[in-house]
């Protein structure tokens, strides 16, 4: 088969988004890049809302005959790490773009590496014939939830209450929720311009906009939900609580909620994503289907 390969550009958006929602149908488990990550990735940085070459050097597409997309490169923050994400049945392209990232991107890199699911064994036997190396550990757990055969009681203290942000439009305390729990209680990180770019997303649905209010009106814990309809599946992200508020229980009743909430409106399927030990332990207890993990491949040149 023969393949065209393209720098991206703003236009191809929209197809790149279609093709992360075809693999999330054929393979029904959770994916290092969905449709939600990639428009986190477009619309997260406002930095990089101008910045046309960022994208243009990060990320890389394959084409076949047709025209129709059958491979993706991208690197998220464009140092060191990538990721390779073919048509599932288009077998050769996984080693296309492991060239390309090798000796194009790569080039003069002392060191790159990738994140890989477990199940992605063609491509972890691709990565190791090629000298990559297994990093000891697990970097992050996926897990998949049946919204067919799930729905969360959710209990909350007198006077807590969880809401979206059409249901309580306070945008102060929803950057600062968000700031608060990435940015070690630095206030001022999350900016207003900043959450309303993430709202410009296409996918983006404020319905799905929660937050756990305290009685005084303080935004402890936080989440987004997205939804795509075609698929029917619906993604957590940005799941955050403020440090004073940690270990109470507040992400998982958040969380749980938007579940509820992604459900009603049609899912049937969820997924989230959880990189340290206190949120294995939230979404574990939330009833998963599937709980899969993913590793890091280092080649060292």
């Amino acid at each position: 088969m023969i393949f065209k390969d393209q720098a991206y550009t703003r236009e191809d958006f929209s197809e790149i988004r279609e093709f992360l929602v075809d693999r999330e149908i054929y393979f029904r488990t959770p994916q290092d890049w969905d449709y939600t990550r990639c428009e986190m990735w477009i619309y997260t940085h406002v930095e990089r809302k101008d910045n046309v070459d960022f994208f243009y050097q990060n990320c890389h597409i394959w084409r076949d005959e047709t025209g129709k997309i059958v491979g993706l490169f991208i690197s998220e923050k464009g140092k060191e790490e990538f990721s390779i994400i073919p048509a599932p049945e288009v077998k050769e392209i996984g080693e296309v773009i492991l060239d390309w990232a090798i000796n194009v991107w790569g080039a003069e890199k002392e060191k790159i590496y990738c994140d890989l699911f477990e199940y992605e064994k063609d491509l972890i036997t691709l990565l190791t014939s090629r000298n990559f190396k297994k990093r000891d550990g697990i970097i992050s757990h996926g897990w998949k939830y049946d919204l067919t055969k799930v729905e969360y009681e959710i209990q909350l203290e007198d006077g807590f209450k969880i809401c979206s942000i059409n249901e309580d439009h306070d945008l102060k305390e929803r950057c600062e929720v968000v700031s608060d729990a990435y940015n070690n209680g630095d206030l001022t990180k999350f900016t207003l311009e900043e959450y309303e770019w993430r709202c410009s997303a296409p996918g983006y649905n404020s319905d799905f906009d929660l937050a756990c209010i305290s009685p005084e009106g303080i935004y402890v814990s936080c989440c987004t939900g997205w939804l795509d309809q075609h698929s029917k599946s619906a993604i957590i992200e940005t799941v955050g609580t403020r440090h004073a508020f940690r270990r109470k229980g507040y992400a998982k009743k958040v969380v749980a909620e938007c579940f509820n909430r992604l459900r009603t409106a049609g899912a049937k399927v969820g997924y989230i994503r959880s990189f340290n030990e206190i949120a294995d332990k939230t979404y574990g207890s939330l009833k998963p289907s599937e709980e899969i993990h993913s590793y890091i491949y280092i080649l060292r040149k």
